[in-house]
């Protein structure tokens, strides 16, 4: 026969009662029951190794004399005195006498007797909490968990976020929705009788809750290049970096810088990672469009099929455009205000006027243009930063 536990008796106890119950126990064959350090208030149960076709019936004395049973202010039962194994409230110390009488189908019964040592109440209930990460990022599932002492079979424990309850009765705790700077600690109350106080609270936690936060500016024109941009981190709290520019390119670097080579407007991604694996996003739209003018310095219009045998400015992406062509006396020649679809000049000088062929010599034109991003053409460089939307053209003959 054993129990769930052993009560431990010293020395000099079992001298005690050993010769009280020496013809009892030499008649039924049974030994003293050895066992645990037991505490009044707990719930500990007497329990035999079940035989199958066996019922069992237990009693609990006050003495040695087996005449003395238990009443309720010694013990609770909290199932019933039969069944291989009965789980007791112990409300008393001292050393308690009991028995255990098995009976089989054929009417047969055998008898042990054993004894168990109530120990006064142990030390109050305590409880210290754990977290499964810390610090972690936002959203992040983060698991609490009680580490306790002395809480009896039936503890109850409420967990608080910021000193306001929240949570199960339960000896974990999981929350996604944690802030940074939250503090988590949990009240534990024992259900151990005559354990005074019954209650304690647990060491607090303050979660550290981080997040990068992903920023950029865009520098454009660099090296004077039109679409040529640096990208300038401006983000916090984190350690690498993802580009997508939005044209099938991407970079890891901090400041990278990309080329965009075709009109549009591309929307360009980063992503800010902390070693945490924490991450955040931030996005720009850059828009891109390619302009220019080139007005030619002359032409040969009798050396036909060569390119420069025809005055033809050269341009893209003109909303607006025309182009006049005048003699030294202020005649107008020709004139075009005609674009294609790309917004290039689509019409060329071939040197006549009134389907006459001109002679040879210096003609002056003079171009007013407005391309589609609404930037007014200022005329070709004549240096020192300046332009001018007047000039003159050779004819070549």
């Amino acid at each position: 026969m054993s129990a769930s536990h052993s009560p431990v008796l010293s020395p000099s106890l079992c001298c005690q009662w050993l010769g009280l119950l020496a013809l009892l126990l030499a008649e039924t064959g049974a030994l003293p029951q050895i066992s645990n350090q037991v505490f009044v208030g707990e719930v500990y149960a007497l329990g035999v190794e079940p035989v199958p076709g066996e019922s069992y019936e237990w009693h609990i004395y006050t003495d040695h004399t087996l005449l003395i049973e238990t009443d309720s202010s010694f013990l609770i039962l909290l199932n019933c005195n039969t069944g291989p194994v009965i789980p007791i409230i112990w409300m008393k110390t001292g050393l308690y006498y009991f028995t255990i009488s098995a009976f089989t189908l054929q009417g047969c019964m055998n008898l042990k007797v054993g004894l168990i040592l109530i120990s006064p109440t142990k030390s109050t209930p305590a409880i210290q909490i754990l977290v499964d990460h810390n610090p972690v990022c936002p959203n992040t599932p983060v698991i609490f968990r009680a580490i306790t002492f002395n809480t009896g079979l039936l503890a109850h424990y409420q967990w608080f976020r910021n000193g306001i309850p929240t949570g199960e009765n339960s000896s974990t705790y999981t929350d996604a929705t944690l802030m940074n700077d939250d503090i988590i600690y949990c009240h534990l109350t024992s259900n151990t009788y005559l354990s005074v106080p019954n209650t304690a609270v647990s060491n607090e936690i303050t979660m550290k809750v981080v997040s990068p936060t992903a920023a950029f500016t865009i520098a454009d024109h660099q090296d004077g290049l039109k679409g040529a941009c640096r990208m300038m981190n401006h983000s916090t709290g984190a350690d690498n970096y993802f580009w997508d520019f939005g044209n099938g390119l991407s970079s890891l670097e901090e400041n990278p810088t990309v080329t965009y080579i075709e009109d549009g407007t591309y929307r360009i991604w980063l992503t800010a990672i902390n070693q945490l694996g924490c991450s955040d996003t931030a996005w720009l739209d850059y828009s891109v469009l390619f302009t220019g003018l080139y007005i030619p310095n002359a032409f040969a219009p009798d050396i036909v099929g060569v390119s420069g045998s025809l005055f033809k400015p050269m341009g893209i992406n003109l909303k607006e455009f025309s182009i006049q062509i005048y003699d030294n006396w202020g005649d107008l020649l020709w004139e075009s205000r005609s674009l294609d679809e790309l917004g290039r000049p689509a019409e060329a000088w071939d040197g006549t006027f009134r389907g006459a062929p001109l002679p040879q010599g210096t003609y002056m034109w003079k171009v007013h243009a407005v391309f589609k991003d609404n930037t007014i053409w200022t005329g070709s460089d004549i240096g020192k930063g300046r332009g001018k939307t007047i000039g003159t053209v050779t004819l070549i003959r």
